[in-house]
This record gives structure tokens, sequence and C-alpha cells, in this order.
């Protein structure tokens, strides 16, 4: 599964992610963890790739800011994870990465290379 989060902001750079992904590659399931697009930019990311399930949130734009979007990457990963339990693998990408080939040598490697995702209280 194919994890990505962006803002209204980054709209387009996830639109061209999703076509050239498209172009490459039309099995695997994307998450995309959003806030404050507009109607017409889900439709748009539906219209893009064939797979994809879209959770778009409504905050208040003085709340977001670069380390803002940053820092809930780990939270948006482990969401996807509880929400979608029985994905082999999972893929944090970037809003604005394009696609240039198929992803069968990355998702080989992942499997090869096992990883995990902590989530502590801070303490330990």
């Amino acid at each position: 599964m194919i994890i990505v989060q962006f803002d209204q902001h980054y709209h387009d750079w996830a639109y061209l992610m999703l076509r050239s992904l498209a172009l490459h590659d039309t099995r695997s399931p994307v998450f995309a963890d959003t806030i404050n697009l507009s109607h017409e930019q889900v439709s748009e990311l539906r219209h893009a790739y064939p797979h994809i399930t879209i959770d778009n949130d409504t905050i208040p734009e003085y709340e977001i800011s670069k380390s803002f979007m940053a820092n809930r990457k780990a939270f948006v990963l482990q969401k996807a994870m509880d929400r979608f339990p029985d994905q082999t693998r999972y893929g944090l990408f970037d809003a604005d990465m394009l696609i240039r080939r198929p992803l069968d040598d990355l998702w080989a490697h992942v499997d090869t290379h096992p990883i995990a995702l902590f989530v502590t209280n801070g303490m330990w």
C-alpha cells in the first residue's frame, strides 16, 4: 500500500504523483490522508488513480505549518496500518514524488529488509 499525506497546497503535486503512478503501476492501493481539499480536488484525485482511498480532514489554516505536516507522517502511517491491516507492505511516499518505473524492485527491497514503526508515549 502506498500512503501519502498532504494539504490543499500540495494537491497539484499529489495529482501528478498519482498520474505518474497510474502509468507504471495500477495494482497498488493508495491511501491519501489529506487536509482541506475542496470537493473538486478530491474528485480529481479519484479520477487520477483507480485504487485510492481518501480521508480528507478540515483543519483551520492557521494550525497548519511545515512542521505540523512533517510531524503527522508517523501518525498517518499508523492510521493506514490500523485501517488496512491486511496489506502486506506499506510505503509512505511524499506528494511531490514522481513514479518513473514499475515499483516491483522497490517492493522487493521492502520484502527483504524488515522495518517497523514504533510509537511511544515520549518517555520510552
